[in-house]
């Protein structure tokens, strides 16, 4: 990938899986990112999966093979710098897990977490995220489902 030029996958462009909503939405995230003191507007009923590189996660979600990735703990840019652009190519939306644009080459060099998903996807985590009104307050904590197991299936 490189800014302004779409992504490829072994020459052959490549785009998120253009999942909207929260139901029946597979994710890649470690289990904290289930946990209900992370989602004042409620935890949004996904399937959560592992895979162990934060930066494939990423490429994971923009070739299609998931969802979204969510890491709601604090991110080293070197982690998602690259992913984060190939991602952003491939249409996704990319965010910090407050909704705040990817900024790098800054002190210190972490970001508040990450959001990747299709954009009305990440608009709707993003609202379960941060609760009424964007406050960070209320919620039900309701929903999720836990789980390690495969995703889509390709990796």
């Amino acid at each position: 990938a490189a800014l302004g030029a779409g992504a490829t996958l072994n020459g052959a462009a490549i785009a998120h899986s253009g999942c909207a909503a929260p139901e029946g939405a597979v994710v890649l995230g470690g289990r904290p990112v289930m946990r209900a003191e992370h989602w004042p507007g409620g935890v949004p009923p996904l399937r959560r999966v592992w895979r162990s590189s934060l930066a494939w996660r990423l490429c994971l979600v923009a070739d299609g093979a998931f969802d979204a990735a969510l890491s709601v703990r604090g991110t080293w840019e070197w982690d998602v710098a690259a992913g984060s652009l190939i991602a952003a190519e491939a249409g996704a939306a990319v965010s910090d897990s407050t909704g705040r644009a990817l900024l790098f080459n800054r002190q210190p060099p972490r970001h508040d977490g990450v959001f990747v998903a299709p954009p009305a996807l990440h608009a709707t985590l993003l609202a379960h995220r941060l609760g009424p009104a964007g406050t960070g307050n209320g919620g039900s904590g309701q929903g999720g489902s836990d789980q390690g197991g495969p995703g889509r299936g390709r990796r």
